[in-house]
């Protein structure tokens, strides 16, 4: 009850201080009135604490540089963003495919049953553009393109309003985070024929992840923090949101220890797009975002001499608003997104933890105790539940010895997860009782799942690769059937290789598959040694009787295609700008469009 009232009282002294707009004019490093400077005995741990000032944001960062030959110093590599089943649509058209229901994330097309839109150009640094195709079946005619979309990542469609993401560089001198800024921008599509330009919002630091809920844009970039920083100059290491830096009273700080750069979170009301409604700073990396209708809960790996952890900062958010909730910490290292779910108030993890085995060393002569010593490296795998609070409540540990998880999900009281060295333990777990989770059943086949998802009643679908069970050697892409209608004996009663399929962007980004279980269809890019180009875009089905049948197969331009359906009608996107259809009871080609 204690944490509770503090955690009310210093929600209420966030917004007194006016931390939901950022500083402006001129940046002061004199403390802020109404913030009291803490005695760290009196810190909690569980519950992140902001600065009182510049000073002590200053003395909490640890500066990440790297010299090179020519003098010049660079900071660390840019971290790299990473993600309840995903949407599955009952409008007659598909969704993309999102970690949890309701909550939008942007993707490479979108489509509303009408339009499809979607984008070509490479992405990060490149020109790219939005084509809007007006689509009737095999129809499909060009209304409009947005153009000069330099580092677009992704984009949203919600309702008339089309909002893109992009990253871009600026020249410093050196190679930094200082020098990326992550931009949205906005549009009004109200005539699709005529896209309107709104305006654009600008956060410095590299495009970290986003999302939409609930009318509002909560965009999250990562800053880091290099070489020539200056104590008395807080613009050499403070983020700016919208031109203007980050008040200290807007900036958490790590229960422990320094940190290297900011994980920065603001929100955009889409009704008024002109300005950030409100943002929030906190000194931490993010490997790994998992975002509620609630809560924003970021991660980050530390690693020590011995071991890795993974700290957890957990935010709450609601109408823009983003608060400082929890912190806590587990062992290991999350695979991806995937490796943690909220349910009923606990938050599940399935994490590999690797590290030395310490042994402690004597003096043969005295006795004395010198102190450890490195024997031997370790990996296992564990899974934590918490509570509210962020503290562990329930705990499975030293799981698949020498091997490490490859894909998780969960699903109410169960949860599945793949580890994998040679061959691939899919193990189920009763979640059942938050205190004592419980493993299932073990199933060991060759191979390895990378991406699950509930396929329907009593299935889940694993996309992976198989390999050779005495070598672990990677042999082509492996989907994988399983029956989990009894989790305590789980089955792969299906399965397909293709061995002429080197890699698929379904390993890494859930974004990349196309699914929906009601239409019984799911579609994913890839490339490997087939067609003319090596790149192309398949599309399955999964029957009891007859298993997996792959129904498309289209030749693509580009390995970050995309797929989309209206109605009957199959769409596969490139990058490249060309769209072509597909009748989707047949498979056969109906009609292509190629930008000009």
């Amino acid at each position: 009850m204690k944490k509770r009232w503090a955690y009310l009282l210093f929600v209420i002294l966030m917004a007194m201080t006016g931390c939901n707009s950022p500083v402006k004019g001129t940046v002061s490093t004199e403390p802020v009135p109404s913030v009291q400077t803490r005695d760290p005995a009196d810190i909690d741990l569980d519950t992140p604490q902001t600065a009182s000032d510049y000073a002590e944001v200053f003395d909490r960062l640890e500066v990440q540089e790297y010299v090179y030959e020519d003098g010049r110093v660079y900071s660390a590599d840019m971290t790299k963003a990473a993600g309840a089943a995903g949407d599955t649509s009952t409008s007659g058209h598909s969704e993309t495919n999102t970690m949890v229901a309701d909550v939008s994330e942007e993707d490479r097309i979108k489509t509303d049953g009408q339009y499809l839109y979607c984008l070509r150009g490479s992405g990060y640094g490149s020109g790219s553009e939005i084509q809007i195709v007006r689509v009737n079946g095999s129809e499909m005619k060009e209304e409009a393109v947005i153009t000069d979309l330099n580092g677009a990542v992704g984009f949203y469609v919600e309702g008339d309003r089309l909002i893109v993401i992009s990253q871009n560089w600026v020249n410093t001198g050196f190679w930094s985070s200082g020098g990326s800024y992550t931009t949205a921008s906005f549009y009004d599509i109200q005539d699709r024929g005529r896209p309107r330009f709104l305006n654009s919002l600008n956060m410095e630091g590299g495009y970290g992840n986003s999302r939409i809920y609930d009318g509002y844009l909560y965009l999250m970039v990562q800053y880091t923090v290099c070489g020539g920083i200056e104590e008395t100059d807080p613009e050499t290491y403070i983020p700016k949101v919208g031109g203007e830096s980050l008040a200290a009273n807007c900036i958490v700080l790590p229960a422990e220890g320094q940190a290297d750069g900011y994980l920065v979170t603001a929100s955009v009301n889409l009704e008024d797009s002109s300005k950030f409604t409100s943002s929030l700073g906190v000194l931490t990396g993010s490997q790994h975002y998992y975002v509620t209708t609630e809560a924003i809960y970021l991660t980050e790996t530390q690693w020590n001499d011995t071991s890795n952890t993974t700290n957890i900062t957990r935010l709450s958010y609601n109408q823009g608003q983003i608060y400082p909730d929890k912190a806590g910490n587990v062992k290991g290292t999350l695979t991806d997104d995937f490796a943690m779910d909220e349910h009923n108030g606990y938050l599940r993890m399935v994490t590999t933890v690797e590290g030395y085995d310490m042994v402690a060393v004597y003096d043969d002569r005295t006795g004395k105790y010198l102190g450890e010593n490195y024997r031997e490296w370790k990996r296992t795998n564990s899974l934590y539940v918490l509570d509210h609070d962020l503290e562990i409540v329930g705990s499975l540990e030293g799981l698949a010895e020498e091997e490490q998880i490859y894909s998780a999900r969960f699903m109410g009281d169960t949860g599945y997860f793949v580890t994998f060295r040679q061959t691939d333990p899919l193990f189920s777990v009763d979640l059942s009782d938050p205190t004592d989770p419980r493993i299932l059943g073990e199933l060991k086949i060759p191979g390895f799942s990378e991406y699950l998802h509930f396929y329907g009643e009593n299935l889940l679908l694993g996309i992976g690769q198989d390999a050779d069970p005495d070598t672990g050697r990677t042999k082509g892409l492996k989907l994988s059937m399983f029956d989990i209608s009894d989790p305590t004996d789980v089955k792969e009663i299906d399965k397909v290789i293709k061995t002429e399929i080197g890699g698929s962007e379904a390993y890494s980004s859930y974004k990349a598959v196309m699914i929906d279980p009601e239409k019984n269809l799911f579609g994913f890019p890839a490339w490997g040694d087939f067609g003319e180009s090596g790149e192309g875009y398949f599309v399955y089905s999964y029957e009891a009787k007859k298993g997996f049948q792959m129904r498309i197969q289209a030749e693509t331009d580009g390995n970050q295609s995309r797929g989309a359906y209206i109605g009957d009608t199959v769409y596969v996107a490139d990058s490249q700008g060309t769209i072509q259809a597909y009748d989707w009871e047949s498979g056969s080609l109906r009609g292509t469009f190629k930008a000009k």
